[in-house]
């Protein structure tokens, strides 16, 4: 049985104020329980895209459909897009405004008409899904570190109990074993309902284990979709690759075997290690 289309671009177009195109003709699907991470050069126009996504920007030309239905065809619809697609900023001061980060995470479901205990529990929901420990909640948001902005601005929006976050580096600042335990809450909230995810990131390879599917945004061209890893390994894309793709190259230009389709770390130890048992030949 086929996932639910969440969210549907269509010939999506955007030129800026002062007539920089941004997006041309985007088409794109994103189904219940899909990742998709998006990548391209600086001023590819991936930030501009999440904008799109809950209305904050307006397309040129072009659709985005929230389960079918336009998001800018009047007030209605947009307030639902807003509603179900979380949107994280690349700059988290920009979200945080409460006098301290549990009333910033309130804000949501207080603004949903829930009573104290019900937005008591999507506080601690949020809290646990954006890794952060309970002291931090009593503190105001200026206090806190850039990861620790970062997860608060994200628990503020998973409070809202959105059908889609969109994610702007959500691992930018986050030390690698906090951006792991990060990427594995995000894998269970989306598993947890029909939900989808749609992460931009300069660390592809990071994220990947999380993902799917590939959006790459490239300047004045056409953007290209994939399905991961195997995205990874296109020149077309434009993005190097992948550090253990590298790895298995080379291995691989000294007579070893070894398969040069596995983009993550943890993979390519498990085929080593798999490579290498005692009682396997070259």
């Amino acid at each position: 049985m086929a996932s639910e289309t969440l969210l549907c671009l269509e010939n999506l177009s955007y030129v800026y104020p002062d007539g920089t195109p941004a997006l041309r003709d985007l088409n794109l699907e994103i189904r219940a329980g899909e990742t998709w991470l998006v990548a391209g050069v600086p001023g590819a126009g991936k930030s501009t895209l999440l904008r799109h996504l809950n209305g904050l920007l307006r397309p040129t030309a072009g659709r985005v459909l929230l389960r079918g239905a336009d998001i800018n065809r009047d007030k209605k619809a947009l307030r639902a897009a807003r509603a179900a697609v979380g949107l994280a900023l690349q700059f988290p001061e920009q979200q945080l405004f409460a006098p301290t980060v549990g009333e910033d995470i309130a804000f949501a479901p207080r603004r949903q008409g829930l009573n104290e205990e019900e937005t008591a529990e999507r506080v601690e929901e949020a809290r646990l899904m954006a890794d952060l420990p309970p002291e931090v909640l009593p503190r105001s948001p200026q206090t806190l570190s850039g990861g620790e902005k970062r997860r608060a601005a994200l628990a503020g929006i998973i409070a809202a109990r959105p059908s889609v976050l969109a994610l702007d580096e959500p691992l930018a600042g986050l030390d690698p074993l906090t951006s792991r335990r990060l990427l594995v809450r995000l894998r269970e909230w989306r598993d947890g309902a029909e939900r989808a995810l749609i992460i931009v990131t300069h660390d592809i390879e990071e994220a990947a284990p999380l993902a799917e599917r590939l959006l790459v945004l490239r300047t004045e061209k056409t953007a290209l979709t994939g399905r991961l890893p195997q995205a990874l390994l296109q020149a077309e894309t434009g993005l190097p690759p992948p550090v253990m793709t590298r790895l298995a190259q080379g291995l691989a230009a000294r007579g070893v075997p070894v398969r040069q389709d596995i983009p993550t770390v943890d993979g390519m130890a498990a085929h080593l290690s798999a490579l290498f048992a005692p009682d396997k030949e070259l």
